[in-house]
């Protein structure tokens, strides 16, 4: 009778033992990482015995470097997932007067700590700051490029010619003034001679001149 109960209470430990030990087994619910989630395959499960196999892929921002993301349940517990996500940047768009390099357009991913090149647009010229832009935990840093309009030199109009001094300009950014007289044999009838760099265009100039009436020529024959 002694052996008969040892035994009963042996089975039941037995029982008791192996509930517990398949309680352990199963792994909890599998959380999200720091630069990881679970795919939609793996968020459809809902049960994680022991083998359960799992996978995880980079958050939005991130690419995968290396890995296959999978991870298992072993004894309860869930393996480190064998991937690595490196954060990246999107395609950063122009900013004020400027654009990307044709050098820094042709590149087609840019991972955590790429730099790329501004340059201003055509009509504009650098007035301070950095061309440089660089990727940042996802994010690119903003550009400090100032780009100020700038005006080509100027035409002459009709019957006038810009002044001399206004000839030995070399640049024109936004806001010079240059003046303008009238060509030989002409004299101002009416107008301003300044025009003025706006925006990359040169105001009109309304400046008009009007050929030396013939007194006035006769003058100059005595003179």
């Amino acid at each position: 009778m002694k052996v008969f109960l040892d035994t009963g209470r042996q089975r039941k430990l037995l029982i008791l033992y192996l509930f517990i030990w398949n309680i352990a087994a199963d792994c909890p619910l599998p959380e999200h990482g720091e630069y990881t989630v679970l795919t939609n395959e793996s968020l459809l499960i809902n049960d994680f015995p022991d083998g359960t196999v799992i996978t995880y892929e980079c958050r939005l921002g991130h690419v995968k470097t290396s890995g296959t993301g999978t991870s298992n349940c072993v004894n309860g517990k869930w393996t480190e997932p064998d991937i690595i996500c490196r954060t990246y940047c999107p395609m950063p768009e122009g900013g004020k007067n400027m654009v990307l390099t044709d050098e820094s357009l042709l590149r087609k991913d840019f991972p955590d700590g790429t730099k790329l090149t501004y340059k201003c647009n055509n009509g504009y010229e650098k007035e301070s700051g950095s061309e440089i832009i660089t990727c940042i935990g996802g994010n690119w840093t903003e550009p400090d490029l100032i780009c100020k309009a700038y005006c080509r030199i100027p035409k002459g109009g009709e019957n006038l010619v810009l002044t001399d001094e206004s000839l030995l300009k070399e640049h024109f950014p936004d806001g010079t003034e240059v003046i303008y007289k009238c060509s030989n044999g002409f004299e101002k009838e009416r107008g301003s001679e300044n025009i003025t760099c706006i925006d990359g265009n040169w105001t009109e100039p309304d400046l008009i001149c009007k050929k030396y009436s013939r007194d006035y020529m006769k003058e100059i024959h005595l003179l």
